[in-house]
């Protein structure tokens, strides 16, 4: 059996979850692959998807609006390239498809439709505790499709773990006085309106600057860090492999020095050092507060799912809205309390590796019947 991982580079949040899933099939020997969807736009689409980022970083409003006139994607789909991956995935017999992002959907129905005869199943994976955008445009399903999901809001309930390190989570007593703010891949949301007040409560600050100049090194209480901005998640790197974000600290004076690591995101590291994420609430950052027992303060989200996140996050106990702790006075007794919730959860749910080896297990076992 070989692996198809099907994510998207445009939202790093089903873009990194599946490079886990990469490295960890990897390491049980199976067959896989990561697939962009970035890969198949047309050239000049590809070109502008650097200019949508840096409006949508700049100005939250004009994302929230651009993420609600999101579209099939189907029409911005380079029909040769799409003909040149079919024949790949026929050549190296790719025939088990894990789905992270809904756009792929529609490709998946054309490759069926042309190849009735060349088995597949599909796996929709939701990273997002709801409906993302990309899955409310799926009208059909093909075949033998099925959907997994991480955590349900509508349930109250996470269901598997997305394993991201095998370290235990860092013991609040043990962590600075410190805070990290990002807005997620794209650097999206009202984490910058927020650093004022978090210096006044003498919380030390770690903070992902989009852009390196964002960088105000008049703050001795903030360190920035930055993704190189030469990388592109749809670009492999010299052996052929996608690559999480090269990661730097930004220091006055210095040029950056991005570090590649080939197991886990940089930033995993800062999130389980902190007492507390300032973000909104996207899939993956909730894998990181759950995987790090960080608690997340929740600001506004990018859409309803993220809200749904967010709310998923307050009823399990493992995250506060900002104002809610603004009107605590930036309490850190409640960000303990908070982590104290997401500690005694760990190791109480499946994880998403052993779910689908498992799976694997069983299809090999019925085709050697």
């Amino acid at each position: 059996m070989n692996i198809g991982i099907l994510c998207s580079g445009v939202a790093l949040g089903v873009y990194i979850p599946g490079l886990y899933i990469h490295r960890d099939l990897h390491l049980h020997a199976m067959s896989s692959e990561v697939f962009v969807l970035e890969n198949l736009l047309y050239d000049d689409k590809i070109n502008k998807i650097a200019d949508s980022k840096k409006l949508f970083h700049t100005n939250f409003r004009a994302a929230l609006v651009g993420q609600k006139l999101a579209k099939d994607m189907s029409h911005n789909i380079d029909s040769s390239k799409t003909t040149k991956q079919f024949n790949y995935w026929l050549n190296e017999n790719v025939n088990y498809f894990i789905v992270l992002s809904g756009f792929w959907m529609p490709l998946l129905e054309e490759f069926n439709k042309i190849y009735p005869d060349y088995p597949i199943e599909i796996e929709c994976l939701h990273i997002d505790s709801c409906l993302s955008p990309s899955w409310e445009k799926v009208n059909h399903l093909v075949g033998d499709t099925r959907s997994t999901w991480l955590m349900r809001a509508d349930k109250n309930k996470i269901l598997y773990n997305l394993e991201i390190t095998k370290e235990l989570p860092i013991s609040f007593s043990y962590r600075a006085n410190e805070l990290l703010l990002h807005g997620g891949g794209w650097g999206i949301g009202t984490y910058q309106d927020k650093i004022s007040s978090l210096l006044e409560h003498n919380y030390h600050l770690n903070i992902v600057a989009y852009y390196p100049q964002e960088a105000d090194f008049n703050h001795t209480n903030i360190r920035y860090y930055g993704i190189d901005p030469d990388w592109s998640p749809w670009q492999k790197d010299i052996s052929g492999e996608y690559t999480f974000p090269p990661f730097s600290e930004i220091e006055n004076g210095k040029t950056p020095v991005y570090k590649n690591n080939t197991q886990i995101p940089e930033l995993f590291n800062i999130s389980r050092s902190v007492k507390g994420i300032v973000s909104k609430p996207g899939g993956s950052t909730l894998l990181d507060s759950l995987q790090s027992a960080t608690p997340i303060i929740l600001l506004e989200g990018f859409g309803k799912h993220e809200e749904e996140n967010a709310a998923l996050w307050q009823e399990l106990g493992y995250g506060i809205r900002y104002d809610d702790w603004k009107n605590n006075n930036f309490d850190v007794n409640i960000l303990e309390n908070l982590h104290l919730n997401l500690l005694s959860e760990q190791g109480a749910y499946p994880k998403y590796i052993d779910m689908l080896l498992s799976k694997f297990t069983k299809i090999n076992e019925e085709n050697l019947s």
